[in-house]
This record gives structure tokens, sequence and C-alpha cells, in this order.
């Protein structure tokens, strides 16, 4: 009973962390965006489709993997700096462990909300992509929005492109992309400019918190660029 008091504060927030992650995993399972309609004249959705500058894959691995060199590097600086000689190196490094999963456990919990509003946003508006009528491939344009038929409202349009497109096409607003790497971005920024107050290291400090944020805005622009979000959406 001890040992279960002792752990219980973990325990709980291990709850936490994998209780948002069902969340997010059950939305992506069994979530389906809002069927918005466009405006015939509408020339934002009419741009094509062209790959990715930065995938899914790839900007949730360096989302996630990019802090924990940081984060553990700084932690270690700090413990060694305020150990003292009669500290054993057991225990300093318990202390490092401790300190680096504290920190990156609240960074986990805090990308899973992040990213539970990304798709609350994302599935109650239905924003669509720039290229959506690319990915969605409509046998019955012509018929539902004919020569001169300007700024008329259409809901009733049919799809030919494979389901899995013509859903992520209706998923523009807002950008998981930037969401995640602004998120990573700005924790570290924070965690750095609080954990790091080091004078020697202030203008280096700096630069490592700059990189950060210019990290997370290429990959905002590279959004853009592809035609898989409006500006409006990063």
């Amino acid at each position: 009973m001890s040992t279960f008091k002792k752990h219980r504060g973990l325990l709980l927030e291990v709850v936490c962390i994998l209780s948002v992650g069902l969340v997010v995993l059950l939305t992506a399972l069994v979530g389906h965006p809002y069927q918005r309609g466009f405006f015939c004249d509408d020339d934002s959705i009419r741009y094509p489709l062209v790959s990715e500058t930065i995938s899914t894959p790839a900007v949730a691995i360096a989302s996630f993997l990019i802090p924990i060199p940081i984060i553990f590097a700084v932690e270690c600086y700090r413990l060694l700096e305020t150990s003292t000689p009669r500290d054993s190196w057991h225990s300093v490094s318990r202390g490092v462990l401790r300190s680096f999963l504290e920190v990156y456990g609240i960074f986990v919990f805090g990308s899973g909300l992040s990213q539970v509003t990304v798709d609350m946003g994302k599935l109650m508006v239905g924003r669509l992509r720039p290229h959506f009528l690319a990915a969605c491939q409509p046998d019955n344009l012509d018929q539902v929005c004919p020569a001169g038929s300007g700024h008329t409202y259409v809901t009733d349009i049919h799809c030919t492109g494979s389901l899995g497109m013509v859903e992520e096409a209706r998923l523009s607003f807002p950008s998981g992309h930037s969401a995640l790497a602004f998120y990573a971005a700005v924790y570290v920024v924070v965690f750095l400019h609080h954990r790091l107050y080091w004078r020697a290291m202030r203008f280096p400090n700096y630069l490592l918190q700059a990189g950060c944020m210019f990290a997370a805005w290429f990959t905002s622009l590279s959004r853009v660029q592809n035609y898989m979000h409006h500006p409006t959406d990063v």
C-alpha cells in the first residue's frame, strides 16, 4: 500500500497521458469531417496535387525526437552544476532521469491536448484544402456548376477519387503540421529560457531558440507552398 501511495501521482499522470492518446486514436479511427460545399467560382480549391515537402511522419518524428537530446542535455547540466562531491553518481543520474521524464512527460501530454484541439477543428469545420477538386475528381462538376453559375453554392458533388484522399482534402483547417511544429518549438523555447540561464550560454541559447522557431515557420510555409493549406490555416 505504501508503494502505491508513493507512486500514485506518477500512475495518475500516466493514465492522463494514455487517456489523451486514446482520444486522439479514436478520433483518427472513427472521426469524419463535416461535408462542406463550395462556391462554383471558388478558385482557392482548384490547385493541383503535389508532393509534400515535409510529410506527416517526418514532422511527427522531428517534433518528438528533437526535444529529447535538448531536454536531457540541459537537465544533465543543471543537476551536475548543483550537485556536490558527496553526491553519488547513482543519485545524480537518477535525478537527471527523473527530471527528464517529468519535463518530457509534460511535453507529450501537451502535444496530445494540442492534437485533440486540432482534430476537433478539422472535423467540425471541414474546410476544403486548396487541392480539393484535384483529390475529389468530381464527375458531375459541369452539371452542378454549369457555365455562368457564378457564386452558386453547391453541396451535391460526386467525388470519384479515393475515399481516404477526399476525406483528407476536407481537413484543411487548422494545420496539424503547423500546430505540432509550433507546439514543439514553443515548448523547447520556453524550457530553454527558464532552465538554461548560464550567462556564457546566453547567445547560443537564443540561437537554438530561434532555430526551433524557424524550423516551425518553415514547416508552416511548406504547407501553403504544397497547396495543402490556405494561408489562414497555418
